[in-house]
């Protein structure tokens, strides 16, 4: 489904991102990206998105290589990834049903389809009782949980999540991760989060991608956050 073959990132002439990194996402693998700050995590999420482009390598989805994706294309190809952030990024002046109806309006949807559609997503999440609400009078995990429900509205081939728990509180964390690991079982799309969750990652026993240096130092079908 997704592989990086040989991929070198580089910033400028003297910042190296990532180095000779070799990776195969199959359909339907949960796998957490972890490693030290700057060890490149978010920087391989960015290549899966073409917001950025290998400096050397391969990156395929599918087996088309993003590079040489452009115009229509990419915004194709986004559209077909979900994307959850640390920080949110939502409108702030929009409610959780605009919020998440968003991506469908851009679509150009029918009215009809798009409630029905962000209403069954807004269940599955548990937030039917606060699709009125703006952003500021939800608590973190409920912006989380918006967050995801924009994420997954248009039945993405792939989830990033980039830090998705990194400003929750421990019980919060344990409920955006338990929700998706549910979307993650009933949909079969791979799943892949880059965390410093010690915790999460070390409990649930997934396929775990160490990253130190953009280097991939360790790659195992069930493992643990290993601090070098």
């Amino acid at each position: 489904m997704i592989e990086l073959h040989n991929v070198t990132k580089k910033f400028g002439a003297n910042t190296q991102a990532l180095l000779d990194i070799n990776l195969k996402i199959s359909q339907g693998d949960f796998v957490f990206i972890v490693g030290p700050t700057g060890s490149g995590k978010t920087t391989l999420l960015r290549l899966l998105t073409r917001e950025i482009i290998p400096s050397v390598g391969k990156v395929t989805i599918e087996g088309e290589d993003l590079a040489k994706l452009q115009g229509y294309k990419v915004t194709q190809l986004r559209r077909q990834i979900g994307v959850i952030f640390q920080d949110f990024k939502l409108l702030i002046d929009q409610t959780v049903f605009e919020n998440v109806a968003l991506p469908l309006e851009i679509l150009g949807l029918k009215n009809k389809e798009i409630v029905q559609r962000v209403n069954n997503i807004l269940e599955l999440v548990g937030l039917s009782n606060q699709r009125n609400l703006f952003p500021a009078q939800l608590s973190g995990g409920e912006v989380q949980r918006t967050t995801i429900a924009r994420a997954i509205i248009n039945d993405p081939k792939v989830i990033l999540g980039d830090e998705p728990t990194g400003n929750l509180d421990p019980a919060t964390s344990w409920e955006i991760i338990k929700l998706l690991k549910d979307i993650h079982k009933k949909r079969g799309v791979p799943l892949i989060i880059a965390t410093h969750n010690m915790d999460i990652v070390n409990t649930l026993g997934k396929r775990v991608v160490r990253i130190e240096g953009g280097k991939i130092i360790s790659d195992k079908e069930v493992g643990k956050y290993e601090k070098s």
